[in-house]
């Protein structure tokens, strides 16, 4: 479940994923988790199998990441060529 507008400290809407079962939860601050929570991130915004949008990334340019709660790697990806206010990731599916 994304919990896109979650705050994480201080830093408000920076997002979460949380576990429907076994309390498991995710913000861009957990261990293997890439980039940095920042405010506005939104993580959490759209979800679809193994995929989670965080399209405030980086000025509002977005990023998905692949393989949370997995038992293989994470990664996260970024547009081919990013713009501030693109929101790649607002949509995954």
């Amino acid at each position: 479940m994304g919990v896109p507008g979650e705050d994480v400290g201080t830093l408000k809407d920076a997002g979460q994923v949380s576990a429907l079962t076994g309390g498991l939860g995710w913000t861009q601050h957990s261990a293997g988790a890439p980039g940095q929570a920042e405010a506005g991130d939104r993580m959490g915004a759209s979800l679809a199998e193994g995929l989670v949008g965080v399209p405030g990334e980086n000025d509002g340019r977005g990023m998905v990441i692949s393989g949370l709660g997995g038992t293989g790697p994470v990664t996260g990806f970024a547009a081919l060529e990013p713009h501030a206010g693109d929101q790649f990731g607002a949509a995954v599916g």
